[in-house]
This record gives structure tokens, C-alpha cells and sequence, in this order.
């Protein structure tokens, strides 16, 4: 029996609530997997035999100081909500261990990237008192 293999969009499909992030309209700014670099690493926690061969864990990240692809004002919001997740270099790490298969992962950091960005895409609403 041959089984077909799920795509992350299958799998995105099953998940609900906190562990995904459902947009209700279409991104302005869209994450660049060219402008984006990728580590991997072992994952951690359960996995038997596996866990110990194979490089699954996720690591994606950004420079928001030498960012060309995003609008200064959308940037200066990401670093002043996003400054716990910014390295000291000025890097947004984003990391997935999710699934047990890399690209899956890579798939999770990038959708989760897309997220932040999405969440500072507007500027805040300013309310002047009456």
C-alpha cells in the first residue's frame, strides 16, 4: 500500500484556535523566502530513532535593520511589539519543531512569521478625546 504524503496545507487545515493563525483578509506584505535565511537543528522531545539522525527543527529569521522588502513604519511597530524575539544582531527568530519533517516546519516558521507581520501591518488607531 502506497500512502499519500499530507502537505502542510492539509495539516494547517486540521488545526484550530492558538495553534494557527487564521487571517481574515489577504496580507498586504508578504514574507519573502528569498530574503529570509534558514538553520536547522535537531528537534527535541519524542521521536525513537529518528530524532537522533535527522536535522527537523526549523530556524528562520530576518534582519529587520537592513529589511528592504517592508515599509519603515511597519518595521518600527515590529520592533517595539516583536523586541523580546529580535536579536541583539537585529535578526526575528522564528522557530518550529512541530512536525517531524522539515519542510513542514519551515513551512509552520514562515506562516508564523507571516503572522507577526500581519499583526503590525496596521498602525494603530488613535482615539483624540472630545
Amino acid at each position: 500500500f502506497f500512502f499519500k504524503q499530507k502537505t502542510a496545507y492539509e495539516i494547517a487545515q486540521r488545526l484550530v484556535g492558538s495553534e494557527m493563525c487564521i487571517r481574515d483578509r489577504a496580507s498586504k506584505y508578504l514574507v519573502r523566502r528569498d530574503k529570509l535565511s534558514m538553520k536547522f537543528s535537531r528537534s527535541s522531545g519524542a521521536g525513537g530513532q529518528n530524532v537522533n539522525k535527522v536535522n527537523s527543527k526549523a530556524e528562520v529569521r530576518f534582519n529587520v535593520e537592513t529589511c528592504d522588502w517592508l515599509p519603515l513604519d511597519l518595521l518600527e511597530r515590529l520592533k517595539r511589539n516583536y523586541k523580546n524575539d529580535i536579536t541583539n544582531t537585529g535578526d526575528l527568530v522564528v522557530v518550529s519543531q512541530k512536525h517531524r519533517e522539515q519542510h513542514f516546519n519551515i513551512d509552520d516558521a514562515i506562516e508564523k512569521m507571516q503572522c507577526i507581520i500581519d499583526s503590525v501591518e496596521d498602525a494603530p488607531i488613535v482615539y483624540i478625546p472630545k
